[in-house]
């Protein structure tokens, strides 16, 4: 991404296409999911912090949370 990543509360998809803008929407948010499922560390950290897989965006402490294992989008 060519601009500054902020960490602030983010619909799911807007989060998905920052890592993957050359998907589609769809695409890109199941390529997100596939990444968080296979990553157990990452899974159990939101899981600690509440994270509700149901939920149409990340909080803030979400998005800190992907970040740190996923990298900067």
């Amino acid at each position: 991404m060519n601009k500054e990543f902020k960490i602030r509360a983010m619909g799911k998809t807007e989060l998905a296409l920052c890592y993957n803008s050359h998907l589609s929407a769809s695409g890109a948010l199941q390529a997100l999911r596939r990444w968080i499922n296979y990553n157990p560390s990452l899974v159990q950290e939101l899981e600690e912090v509440g994270y509700n897989k149901y939920s149409h965006t990340y909080r803030p402490i979400d998005v800190h949370i992907i970040v740190k294992y996923l990298g900067t989008p």
